[in-house]
């Protein structure tokens, strides 16, 4: 019986130090990223079809939605292009998607539309408990995570998601904010 015992608190023991490594190897990739794109002055850009991009983005996480029981829906205009890089605004826009995901009780909701001339709004919205209006503004600092609408057993980032994708969107020249409606919904623009 000793012996059992040995091998599950040596199994438990080797799950919780392969979980903190790659926690670890996530956060290090994160502040490497960052530490590029604090330092990158020009983008490298390319006209392409967001609309395009956005419902890629759509089918890959209807199924990371279906396995939760989260209902995804795509509310995408046709034929949208934007002066940009691809590969940075898929990556800041599935972090928006991701939260909205791991946070969410039932939907998210993703939709871009035409704004002015050569403008694109991509809106990713929850139903996830509103945030207070103190915290709209400091969720878009460097490891900052709200104490409220955020349940730590599920939540495993270190507050660097929306931190890059305030980045991305400030080295395309864009705007990003959200909003919320306390106890209702909140959308990432």
């Amino acid at each position: 019986r000793a012996y059992i015992a040995s091998v599950e608190e040596a199994k438990e023991s080797f799950s919780h130090i392969f979980m903190q490594s790659k926690f670890m190897t996530s956060m290090i990739t994160q502040l490497l990223e960052l530490a590029r794109l604090d330092k990158m002055n020009n983008l490298e850009k390319e006209v392409f079809d967001i609309s395009q991009l956005m419902r890629d983005l759509a089918n890959d996480y209807r199924i990371i939605c279906d396995n939760r029981n989260i209902h995804i829906v795509s509310q995408i205009a046709e034929h949208l292009t934007i002066e940009g890089n691809p590969l940075l605004l898929r990556r800041a826009v599935g972090n928006l998607v991701d939260n909205a995901i791991k946070f969410t009780t039932s939907t998210v909701t993703i939709s871009p539309a035409k704004l002015g001339p050569s403008g694109v709004r991509i809106s990713i919205k929850d139903d996830v408990p509103g945030l207070d209006q103190e915290e709209l503004t400091k969720i878009w600092d460097r490891m900052y995570q709200t104490e409220s609408s955020r349940n730590k057993a599920v939540n495993t980032g270190i507050g660097l998601g929306l931190y890059f994708v305030s980045n991305v969107i400030n080295l395309h020249e864009g705007k990003v904010y959200a909003e919320s409606r306390p106890y209702d919904e909140t959308s990432f623009i």
